[in-house]
């Protein structure tokens, strides 16, 4: 099984879901990005969202845009 390496990157901004609604993130609510994570070609993959839960989670980039 390969394992895929990736890399994180520290962030501070607002972003908006905009995924289906589950449990612990709802769809076109606003949270705060903590991190971007790329993969090992260096494109952005997912993000570390402090969701309902109060926790940092990661959340797919197609289901995050960020907000001004």
């Amino acid at each position: 099984m390969e394992v895929e390496h990736m890399t994180e990157k520290k962030v501070n901004y607002k972003v908006r879901y905009t995924g289906g609604d589950m449990p612990d993130i709802k769809h076109g609510k606003i949270y705060q990005c903590v991190a971007e994570w790329y993969d090992e070609d260096g494109d952005l993959d997912t993000y570390s969202v402090i969701d309902e839960t109060g926790e940092s989670y990661l959340y797919d980039e197609d289901q995050i845009e960020k907000v001004e």
